[in-house]
């Protein structure tokens, strides 16, 4: 049984309409305001707005409007102005809060949860999996969620899976909940993203081109500019790929439009896909370029996994390059230290050292 999240949003605007409950009415207003913002992508209105609208709830009665609209404020924070420690800060503070027995029956509780696990994700998926997989089964046994954050468990648990190079489980989970999703866009957005995230590891570029083309097919019926722009890269890689030369530029170059329209961040999938769409091109050094900058952002971020991921694409690229890439394993090795569990990062380090330069095995043998 789901927790009735949006059902409980519903009636409290029925009440509020009828009753005349002005506070209520005035947070709805402002909470469909920023999600508007979002659509937009215009992050920190939206922050403002949300945190507005969480100033103004804790005066009401209603306690459990106060918990949503600092979540929805959290959850800006982190996925939208990309405030990592911020994001984390807060959340904790919100878990400690909607502990209370006040707020027991408030049905966004389990979004707050998923949502301090999705922090830890970012920060370090292997290092925190325990305690993320045990936020898992507390969210199921105790807490509760709505139907949505169920499928964000589950994805997350797909995720996870790929991380290990698993990618038939991943497969296996991703188009598992698939079935029950396809009335959510968002999730399905998020289920092509991966599969065409498996399609590539395992060499199948015609698949992966045919997923991306999926995700900025949902990603553009939710506004979610980003992960269109994303997508699109990702056209343009595997066209590169395939030798469709024409093509790729031009999807290249909408892509690059579409960033600079929105002012849209560049996170991991966006780095992965220049990075390879500029290499398959010849241009190596402009790769390499997009690699240093992607570096010390992810150290201002202040996500190890981040910075660790892309060590270790800089330092591939470097070694396909036929450049020394000692210096950049040795900030890979470095990192380590704050990192709780690093073997298999280091697993990784070790095959570079070796002379594998490639993230896929498959990559080397079809250049």
């Amino acid at each position: 049984m789901y927790v009735g999240l949006w059902g409980w949003f519903w009636q409290e605007e029925v009440r509020a309409i009828r009753t005349g409950d002005a506070p209520v009415m005035r947070l709805i207003e402002l909470i469909r305001k920023g999600w508007a913002y979002r659509r937009s992508a215009e992050s920190d209105k939206m922050l403002a707005t949300f945190r507005e609208a969480a100033a103004l709830a804790s005066g009401t009665e209603h306690a459990c409007w106060e918990l949503f609209c600092r979540y929805w404020a959290c959850t800006t924070l982190f996925y939208h102005v990309d405030d990592l420690q911020g994001a984390l800060r807060e959340t904790v503070e919100l878990i400690s809060q909607a502990h209370r027995p006040h707020f027991a029956q408030c049905p966004i509780r389990g979004r707050i949860y998923f949502l301090l696990s999705d922090i830890y994700y970012t920060i370090d998926p292997f290092g925190y999996e325990d305690k993320i997989r045990e936020a898992y089964t507390h969210l199921t046994e105790q807490i509760g969620m709505d139907e949505d954050t169920h499928l964000r468990v589950k994805h997350r648990l797909a995720d996870l899976a790929f991380l290990y190079e698993n990618y038939d489980e991943a497969f296996d989970r991703v188009t598992s909940y698939m079935a029950t999703a396809q009335d959510n866009h968002f999730r399905m957005r998020s289920a092509y993203m991966l599969l065409h995230r498996i399609a590539f590891a395992r060499g199948d570029i015609p698949l992966a081109l045919e997923h991306a083309k999926q995700v900025a097919f949902f990603a553009g019926d939710i506004d979610a500019h980003e992960d269109v722009g994303i997508s699109i890269l990702w056209e343009a890689a595997c066209e590169q790929r395939l030798g469709n030369t024409v093509k790729a530029r031009s999807l290249y170059k909408k892509a690059m439009h579409l960033f600079d329209a929105y002012d849209l961040p560049h996170w991991a999938y966006y780095y992965n896909a220049c990075c390879d769409y500029l290499e398959m091109c010849g241009d190596p050094e402009q790769a390499l370029h997009l690699r240093e900058k992607e570096t010390q952002a992810y150290i201002a971020y202040g996500s190890v996994w981040y910075v660790g991921r892309t060590h270790l694409q800089t330092a591939r690229l470097l070694g396909r390059m036929g450049r020394n890439c000692d210096e950049v394993l040795e900030h890979a090795e470095a990192l380590t230290k704050d990192m709780l569990k690093p073997a298999i990062y280091l697993s990784k380090v070790e095959r570079i050292r070796k002379g594998d330069y490639y993230e896929f095995a498959w990559q080397g043998v079809t250049r």
